[in-house]
């Protein structure tokens, strides 16, 4: 029976059901489920838990070792709820959990894991030394003899050569603290104490205790168990503990930043949209072989350039009207070719999104993300843009039924704009959470009437 390692991972907030289309497409899930706002919960053997690196929608990596549906009661006290953290400490097993999380982060070190004990005793028992004395296979040892003495070292060994006041030098004996280990040489991959850090995170309105209570009681019974080494800063493992009302989970981070932070992207803008949200609103838009897809404000190019990487079956391009957007986007396209050994088909154009140089019904799908007013354009200029941005739009997207398609992220609603649109009619939107702001992401479908210019 294969044995199952239960993954919480972090997804942009919004998009969590394109996370899951991924996830259960992925060859070796086994199940995943969107259990709430950002976060998905999956089910992969152990054997391949490195591979969860390759999925492009998911930011973060938690590996699930404790799960406890009641664990606090609700309203309970301060101490209590506190006192049964600690006790769970005592009976978490936290040795397959170390072997994943050493694999992931490639932590070469054997890991010092204290014996297994039922419940909490009445005194905390010391490490004992032969956990620390483990035997490896680690070729790494120590070859003082086989280096050449240097000059010092020879002159020291002369002097204690040298005969004393009562002697020869030869009855003098070595005491046992400064005996050498030259010929019992030691590994240099004996088990070792890892630092480590508690984090709390907490939802829910009957908490009796604060996160920095629990994280310092929980981490207190973790370092009196396996006599770990607290470190706020740059600690080896990172444990977090998420409480939401009565549920306990205990998860060890296998990641320390996003896993496709700025993914492909080296040269910024003033925004610059993360990728994993690009990946989001490609997979949502169900990019199918042949399609043409189109980013008529693509900026830096993060929404072409992660359709070419992660849906490479369609045909992708991009514009902005300002010349140094243009030119960030091309130089992002050229390093990832480089990166990756051939050249990525991507087309980047200078043009202004409300008189498009493309012909009439030549794009299946638009995906764009609209200024938010913040660091580009201003809530005002919104509201006069974006409807003749939709009006192009409509021009040069395919007119055959459910084929044109856009799929548009503003922070500005749309749905007064769409209300009695001629050629767009709104699917559905959903609240996206980008930089602390909240965003909607609009889905578009394009009706079969024919465009009609304006005189």
């Amino acid at each position: 029976m294969e044995e199952l390692a239960h993954l919480l991972v972090t997804v942009p907030s919004g998009l969590e059901a394109a996370a899951v289309l991924e996830c259960q497409s992925f060859p070796h899930c086994r199940s995943a489920t969107h259990i709430r706002r950002g976060k998905v919960e999956m089910t992969i053997p152990v054997e391949h838990v490195n591979k969860v690196k390759d999925l492009r929608s998911i930011d973060n990596v938690f590996l699930m070792v404790r799960v406890e549906e009641t664990l606090l009661e609700d309203g309970a006290e301060k101490d209590l709820c506190l006192a049964a953290a600690e006790d769970l400490a005592w009976q978490v097993d936290v040795t397959s959990a170390v072997e994943i999380w050493k694999s992931f982060s490639s932590y070469a070190h054997d890991v010092y894991i204290a014996d297994q004990f039922p419940a909490k005793p009445a005194k905390l028992p010391l490490p004992t030394a032969e956990r620390f004395s483990k035997p490896c296979d680690c070729r790494a040892i120590n070859d003082s003899e086989e280096q050449p003495a240097s000059k010092s070292d020879a002159e020291s060994s002369s002097d204690n050569a040298s005969p004393t006041a009562d002697g020869s030098a030869a009855d003098r004996q070595p005491s046992a603290s400064n005996s050498t280990t030259a010929d019992q040489p030691q590994c240099q991959c004996t088990p070792l104490r890892p630092s480590f850090r508690v984090t709390c995170n907490r939802a829910g309105d009957h908490h009796s205790f604060s996160s920095m209570d629990m994280a310092r009681a929980f981490g207190g019974a973790i370092s009196d168990r396996h006599h770990w080494k607290v470190q706020m800063v740059n600690s080896d493992i990172d444990i977090v503990v998420n409480i939401i009302q009565q549920r306990f989970e205990v998860c060890f981070a296998l990641t320390r930043e996003s896993l496709h932070m700025h993914r492909g992207i080296e040269h910024f803008g003033p925004t610059v949209l993360r990728p994993t949200i690009c990946n989001g609103m490609l997979r949502l838009a169900s990019i199918q072989p042949g399609e043409v897809v189109c980013d008529a404000m693509c900026g830096v190019g993060s929404i072409p350039i992660e359709g070419t990487v992660a849906f490479p079956q369609a045909v992708y391009f991009g514009g902005d009207n300002h010349e140094l957007g243009c030119q960030n986007s091309m130089a992002n396209v050229t390093a990832l070719s480089k990166k990756r050994g051939t050249q990525l088909p991507v087309d980047v154009f200078q043009w202004d999104a409300t008189q498009l140089p493309l012909r009439t019904n030549s794009v299946d799908v638009f995906i764009i993300d609209l200024p938010f007013g913040k660091r580009i354009g201003s809530t005002t200029n919104n509201k006069v843009l974006f409807p003749k941005v939709l009006q192009e739009l409509a021009r040069v997207v395919c007119v055959k039924p459910r084929r044109g398609r856009a799929v548009l992220l503003s922070t500005m609603g749309l749905t007064k704009v769409l209300r009695d649109h001629p050629y767009w009619s709104l699917q559905w939107y959903r609240s996206l959470n980008v930089g602390g702001l909240s965003p909607k992401l609009h889905f578009l479908v394009r009706n079969d009437r024919p465009f009609v210019t304006a005189e």
